[in-house]
């Protein structure tokens, strides 16, 4: 991977390395209600979880595992369009792509489970209500 900054770089193409299943998410654009490629848009995601004061408070387990689930919580999003599959997708890919961390079956589930529900955040995060949702 490419980027202005080498420090960057560096890091993105060692996670890479571990995860080259993230590549599919460079470049895939999303639909209208997004600023970034999947990729970024994910990378944005983690950056935010780990600038929020309540993560510092997580163990360490927690924090693998937020951080995890951000990364990865769009990887299977279908190119252009409000994909509604893909929490659900994205869990299942989630999980088969993280046996290669040994995770213990606490963190396999919460890993699981915060990949598949990740979509709930929109319901909490507008003022608009379920029908007016379904309108958009």
């Amino acid at each position: 991977m490419k980027c202005n900054n080498k420090e960057i770089a560096k890091g993105l193409n060692e996670i890479a390395s571990v995860l080259p299943e993230i590549r599919t998410m460079i470049g895939k654009t999303q639909h209208k209600a997004h600023d970034f490629d999947v990729f970024k848009h994910s990378l944005k995601v983690m950056q935010k979880i780990a600038q929020d004061e309540k993560f510092a408070q997580l163990n360490e387990s927690d924090k693998r595992i937020m951080l995890l689930s951000a990364l990865m919580h769009d990887i299977t999003k279908v190119e252009g369009i409000s994909d509604k599959t893909h929490p659900e997708e994205s869990a299942y890919d989630t999980f088969f792509i993280s046996r290669k961390f040994n995770l213990t079956k606490e963190e396999e589930i919460k890993l699981y489970t915060l990949t598949r529900h990740h979509e709930w955040l929109s319901k909490v995060n507008t003022a608009k209500s379920d029908s007016e949702r379904q309108k958009a």
